[in-house]
């Protein structure tokens, strides 16, 4: 329970700094900066246009990240030296906060059941805390969060639009062939429906005639017994 605890703990902590709410670019004061923005582009007395005079526009979130991450720079830069990374309000920053609480649950708060060969619970303790702290100064966790943060990137931004426009290609194809291949396809199909008549027909015709001529032949035996 107190593992569970930690690691929950851990996670609502950060998850407070993830807590920014969007904003929307709707407003009065949104409308004059862009208005700003675009005015300042225009081209000057020469007739050229002075592109170092243009600033990105920020949203409100991302100011308001932007503001987070420098407080956190200035307050808590030395958790880098934990993270191997900068604290900020990022996905990869949690993923590897994620991967450390995760490990050290497995590693230390469940030395007990973990390292069954230790039959002292203090000193199974001792041993995972250690492992924990040799994987954290050779950045195995970060290198593990950078993985997962990379697969996600991947399948979010590259497989996954790929395979829906690659699905998207492949039902136009199957439509434009089946579109123009239609009427030679019911061509096929109502010549072998056809075949498949004739056949039967054929089939019962043959069926028939061999029963007459049996039925000949037996009548032919009786006359020729009486």
């Amino acid at each position: 329970m107190k593992k569970w605890f930690v690691l929950l703990l851990g996670l609502f902590l950060i998850g407070g700094v993830f807590a920014v709410v969007p904003g929307e670019v709707t407003g009065a004061e949104e409308v004059e900066k862009i208005t700003g923005i675009v005015e300042d582009l225009g081209p000057g007395a020469d007739g050229n246009i002075d592109y170092g005079k243009y600033k990105p526009y920020a949203t409100k979130a991302e100011v308001r990240i932007a503001a987070i991450n420098l407080w956190l720079d200035e307050n808590v830069g030395w958790m880098r030296y934990i993270f191997h990374m900068k604290p900020a309000v990022s996905w990869l920053f949690f993923i590897n906060v994620y991967v450390i609480l995760w490990f050290f649950v497995l590693l230390f708060l469940n030395a007990k059941g973990l390292w069954f060969f230790i039959e002292e619970e203090g000193k199974a303790r001792i041993f995972g805390g250690a492992l924990f702290f040799v994987f954290l100064v050779v950045k195995l966790y970060y290198g593990l969060a950078s993985v997962i943060y990379n697969w996600i990137y991947y399948f979010l931004f590259v497989l996954l639009p790929t395979g829906i426009m690659s699905l998207l290609i492949g039902i136009v194809i199957v439509g434009v062939i089946g579109f123009f291949c239609f009427p030679f396809i019911t061509g096929i199909m109502t010549a072998l429906a056809r075949y498949k008549e004739a056949r039967d027909a054929a089939k019962l015709k043959m069926e028939t005639e061999m029963n007459n001529e049996a039925m000949t032949a037996l009548i032919e035996q009786v006359g020729d017994s009486n």
